[in-house]
């Protein structure tokens, strides 16, 4: 073993050698100590009683801490707290094999989940539900600790707790006491509402009508205005609900009424939520810059600079959701310069007695579709071009398109998700449009708001589908919240 001295730290020579080493040398302890200071992994091949030996063990878990795996877990070495205490701070898990007294003992464990947080539940489980054990550990090994954190006790009412285990976990919200005396603290609450807006829900009355408190919930999520009191004389102030309604424009439902007569808050609202000019006083929805900012534009004409076409997947009842999202689809610079069809501006007739129902066979082809083809297709056009015929089937409709313009010009459906999940009818226009293979990307969300700078990350998918010559054709899900 004399070599050692010149084989480098780490060298699978010193393995090697100390394998084919003689019994006496591997049970030799100044051989193996010396060899596992150069290679840790040597302790695999060493005796079992130098893998019980706390000085080898800790020289070689020092050295290479995979080494670790050939420590002798059963010797008493593990009821010694130095020896534990010095391997903890190398291999946090190691406190499993710790006798159960040095679980229990606070230095041990802070050391081990300094180490690696989730050794927090090999801990005694006292320390489980100790408020800066619990944050240390979170802290380190973030979801891998929480999992062996207590989800009840008063740490979940002690703010000092609350707020930095929300701030590192998301889903940590819903183990704090509810009904706990901070949710009266507006210092509290505010900082709260900063990271998840809904947890306005949680707070006492006053502080849903606090203006600090409900402008910083609802520009965290705008579906915190659910929570906020509508009573309020914060409705009266225009500078908070100006601030309100460029978080959301369902804001302006329920401002003042000298507020919906304000143009810049109303004007405000309109760019954020399309569907926001209704709440506005009959004064401003005759102006011509509101009107302007919140029409549909539908029947305007454009040039289009790509060729390829896009159609739409919305459901069959014309929500605001759906609503915004075309509006803002045509104020996007990429977006608006593909010709896009919106089926609900033609669906008014169907082959079946239920329009959404989505047993019926029909998917839009002359061996499903139950009309002729008189109703359905086709009016002559000049030059013998064929057109649909404005009684057709919406599914036939709906297929011509995918087939005749979407699938032609190497186009895609965008189908628009609100936070319900997909209605029957979508399902149906999804199978037409895998039975077509044309690209679905699909917008998923949990909000009942859709912004324009969620719509980036739709515009995303689609320049990186035609950058990679849009070779994959399964669905894409967007979620855009």
């Amino acid at each position: 073993m004399e070599s050692l001295q010149t084989i480098p730290d780490g060298d699978s020579s010193v393995y090697w050698l100390l394998s084919q080493a003689a019994p006496k040398v591997q049970r030799r302890r100044t051989c193996v100590l010396a060899a596992v200071k150069k290679n840790g992994l040597a302790l695999d091949v060493a005796s079992n009683n130098n893998k019980a030996d706390k000085e080898i063990v800790l020289a070689a878990v020092a050295q290479d801490g995979d080494a670790f795996s050939y420590v002798d877990k059963s010797d008493k070495m593990w009821k010694e707290k130095d020896f534990v205490l010095q391997m903890v701070k190398m291999q946090g898990s190691a406190l499993q094999y710790a006798h159960p007294s040095l679980t229990a003992d606070e230095e041990v464990v802070m050391t081990a989940i300094l180490n690696k947080g989730s050794a927090l539940q090999y801990a005694a489980d006292q320390f489980k539900a100790n408020k800066d054990m619990a944050i240390a550990a979170v802290t380190n090994e973030g979801d891998a600790a929480f999992l062996h954190v207590a989800k009840t006790g008063v740490m979940w009412k002690d703010k000092d707790f609350v707020l930095p285990m929300v701030r590192m976990q998301g889903n940590a919200l819903q183990y704090v006491d509810k009904r706990a005396e901070m949710w009266r603290d507006q210092e509290f609450v505010l900082r709260v509402v900063e990271m998840q807006g809904n947890a306005l829900k949680f707070a006492a009355d006053h502080l849903r009508a606090d203006k600090k408190v409900v402008v910083a919930a609802v520009k965290e999520s705008s579906d915190a205005l659910e929570f906020v009191d509508k009573n309020a004389t914060l409705w009266e102030d225009k500078a908070v609900v100006l601030s309100l309604v460029q978080s959301t424009g369902r804001a302006l439902q329920f401002a003042s009424e000298q507020i919906k007569e304000n143009k810049e808050v109303v004007l405000a609202a309109v760019r954020t939520t399309p569907t926001a000019m209704r709440f506005a006083s009959a004064q401003m929805t005759r102006d011509c810059d509101i009107m302007k900012d919140g029409r549909k534009e539908d029947g305007e004409q454009q040039a289009y600079t790509h060729r390829e076409q896009a159609i739409l997947s919305l459901g069959f009842t014309n929500s605001d959701y759906a609503a915004n999202f075309v509006a803002l689809l045509k104020r996007n610079e990429y977006l608006r310069n593909f010709k896009t069809y919106n089926p609900n501006s033609w669906r008014h007739s169907c082959c079946g007695p239920d329009f959404q129902n989505i047993s019926d066979p029909c998917r839009g082809t002359n061996c499903t579709c139950k009309f002729a083809d008189s109703q359905n297709l086709f009016e002559e056009a000049p030059g013998g071009e064929q057109k649909l015929a404005k009684q057709s089937c919406w599914r036939f409709s709906f297929q011509f398109h995918l087939e005749h313009e979407i699938k032609a010009t190497r186009g895609f459906m965008i189908q628009v998700q609100d936070k319900n999940g997909l209605h029957d009818g979508q399902k149906i226009e999804t199978e037409m449009a895998q039975q077509a293979d044309v690209k679905i990307f699909r917008t998923m969300t949990t909000s009942e708001d859709v912004t324009a700078d969620q719509l980036v990350f739709l515009e995303e998918a689609i320049k990186d589908w035609y950058n990679k010559g849009c070779k994959n054709h399964y669905m894409a899900e967007i979620r855009l919240r």
